[in-house]
């Protein structure tokens, strides 16, 4: 049974995957993303761009806005179902 306590944690509505590789660091997904949850990473990949990362992944809602706008398709939107135990 569900708890009702207030301090509880919301269930994350998803989460996003960047691949650092395929990233080539335009930041499109940064300016897409309505909870500003992406951001630069400080590390070079491969190619020596620098990609982006999420960050803060419980607060995503899984919009898709980012992968939307991502010319790299480097990133990948799950989306948390709830199933009816009807």
């Amino acid at each position: 049974m569900p708890s009702s306590n207030s301090t509880q944690e919301p269930e994350p509505k998803g989460r996003i995957e960047i691949d650092g590789e395929r990233c080539k660091g335009c930041q499109l997904c940064i300016s897409a993303c309505p909870k500003d949850l992406i951001e630069v990473s400080d590390r070079l990949n491969a190619a020596g761009h620098y990609p982006a990362v999420p960050k803060a992944t419980l607060l995503c809602t899984a919009c898709g806005m980012c992968w939307q706008v991502c010319p790299d398709t480097a990133i990948t939107v799950y989306r948390n179902v709830k199933e009816d135990n009807a």
